[in-house]
């Protein structure tokens, strides 16, 4: 992932994190959040090994982002945990690591 990719991926959990601490009711905040758990944790986790950026890395994305929302679903079902915590504690993951993208060098 390029330093131009990580700065969209990153935008896109900013303006998620934005609208859910607004708590705008629309429409355009359930495409943007939708959108990032189905592709964004998944692409930051999948940069770290540093695949050639293709159509397999993007399938590669959704996949590791669904499974690691269905993760963090389970553990908020066992732990206890409030859906905002999860939600947060995934923001920020999810930024760290491409804040990592975003300044490692090429």
């Amino acid at each position: 992932m390029n330093r131009i990719q990580a700065l969209a991926l990153l935008l896109i959990t900013a303006t998620t994190a934005a609208l859910a601490i607004s708590n705008v009711d629309s429409e355009a905040r359930v495409v943007v959040t939708v959108g990032f758990f189905l592709l964004v944790p998944g692409a930051a986790a999948v940069a770290l090994a540093k695949p050639a950026w293709s159509s397999v890395t993007w399938a590669m994305a959704l996949g590791v982002s669904v499974a690691a929302d269905v993760l963090i679903a389970q553990a908020m079902l066992l732990l206890g945990w409030h859906p905002l915590w999860a939600f947060g504690a995934l923001l920020a993951v999810t930024a760290g690591l491409l804040a990592v993208q975003v300044v490692r060098p090429a």
